[in-house]
């Protein structure tokens, strides 16, 4: 698996896990191994990430 596909992979397990989505549940409707999921959400990387999009929702509707 090229970087690429697997970096925007992890985005959309980011966005998922910030939406509230299971990271079991998110592993089984992608096809992604569920081991490997529960590792991606230890990921400071993918920690950060959903820390941000979830900072990002509340500013939006604190915003409205």
């Amino acid at each position: 698996m090229t970087e690429e596909p697997r970096k925007n992979t992890k985005t959309q397990f980011a966005l998922a896990i910030a939406q509230g989505i299971s990271v079991a549940g998110w592993a089984r409707a992608n096809g992604v191994p569920t081991r490997t999921a529960f590792r991606w959400a230890k990921d400071p990387s993918v920690r950060k990430a959903v820390e941000s999009i979830r900072r990002r929702t509340i500013d939006q509707a604190i915003g409205k």
